[in-house]
């Protein structure tokens, strides 16, 4: 397959929590916003979430994991949580 164009695209909400390089940038794989296969893509990505979230019998871990500590503002994203 040809590489992808590379779209940086923001979040509303999410993008003030990153800083340093890519500021801003939460989807830097896919646009959502501009394409209909990432849209698609992005669909069924929520949809497993969700169906993980609903089996509430079941113990989930969240794991977010930061290799660069210049690109999120540790603040904002322990408010998510």
């Amino acid at each position: 397959a040809k590489p992808r164009e590379r779209r940086l695209v923001g979040h509303r909400l999410y993008s003030e929590m990153t800083e340093g390089v890519g500021r801003g940038t939460i989807f830097n794989h896919r646009d959502p916003m501009h394409s209909a296969e990432d849209y698609e893509y992005l669909q069924r990505a929520v949809e497993r979430f969700r169906c993980v979230l609903a089996r509430r019998d079941e113990r989930k871990l969240f794991v977010v994991l930061n290799l660069n500590r210049q690109l999120w503002i540790e603040e904002d994203l322990r408010a998510v949580f």
